[in-house]
């Protein structure tokens, strides 16, 4: 940016700021004066304090202490761990204060899911207890006989020992834990007083016992074995079924409940 126009002192003309001598008179352009130099003003400085010398910390006694035992915090005059009642030195600590922690009890056994149980099987079983006469655990039915341990005609009636074989009746099969239901062959069929008891072998050998209420659907298959006496299955946790010759045996935790007859049927298809 140009200078300021300056004023010629002899004709009193204003000449640009880039003319060293007047235009008009030709007269030569003064000199400016210098600019007087800047002097700051002084600043204030506030004198600076000496530091004091740093002096040693000396804690004094902690307000609190920790047990040692279980880590709980404890007033200085507190005594005594308020939680587990450790002394602060367990030097002094009673001998029954480390005593060792009762053991726990042993879980309860666990089983494996199994499907849900037939609703009508436990009224299967209070059928027995209710129809017969309850004698030393045992129940005797005369469903089956005429009394006197006969059939009709005065025949005795078919054992254990009389049983059928061939497929396992479809509507059984179906139940089995088995990948071929259909290769499954019947061992045992017996007739009891509102049903029937069947035990069919699926094709891996494994015997099943199964259990049919009379115009109802096959119940839950239950594993089972053949004994030297006949046929044993469980029903966990403490429900037992043995097939003794011509007796359906009932158990329940370890005690007989119940005693059914039995009679070998030939199945329906």
């Amino acid at each position: 940016m140009p200078g300021a126009t300056w004023r010629c002192g002899e004709c009193d003309t204003y000449n640009g700021a880039e003319a060293d001598s007047c235009d008009i008179c030709a007269a030569r352009r003064p000199q400016e004066p210098s600019p007087e130099p800047f002097e700051p003003e002084p600043v204030w400085i506030a004198p600076v304090a000496a530091r004091p010398e740093a002096r040693e910390f000396e804690p004094g006694p902690s307000p609190a202490w920790i047990c040692e035992l279980c880590g709980t915090h404890n007033a200085r005059d507190g005594g005594d761990c308020v939680r587990c009642g450790a002394p602060e030195d367990l030097r002094f600590a009673p001998d029954d204060l480390f005593a060792p922690e009762p053991t726990p009890p042993a879980p309860r056994p666990t089983y494996a899911p199994r499907r849900e149980r037939a609703p009508w099987r436990g009224r299967l079983v209070a059928l027995f207890l209710i129809a017969g006469l309850v004698t030393g655990g045992a129940v005797s039915l005369g469903l089956f006989d005429g009394g006197d341990g006969s059939g009709e005609g005065g025949e005795p009636t078919l054992g254990a020992s009389a049983t059928p074989s061939g497929p396992c009746p479809d509507a059984v099969a179906r139940r089995l834990w088995a990948p071929w239901p259909e290769s499954a062959q019947l061992v045992a069929s017996y007739r009891v007083v509102s049903g029937s008891v069947v035990l069919c072998r699926d094709a891996d050998g494994a015997l099943w016992y199964v259990e049919t209420p009379d115009g109802g659907e096959p119940g839950e298959p239950l594993a089972a074995t053949e004994t030297g006496f006949g046929f044993v299955a469980e029903d966990p946790p403490t429900t037992r079924y043995e097939i003794r010759d011509d007796t359906l045996v009932i158990i329940e935790a370890g005690e007989t409940i119940g005693e059914v007859p039995l009679t070998t049927e030939t199945p329906a298809e």
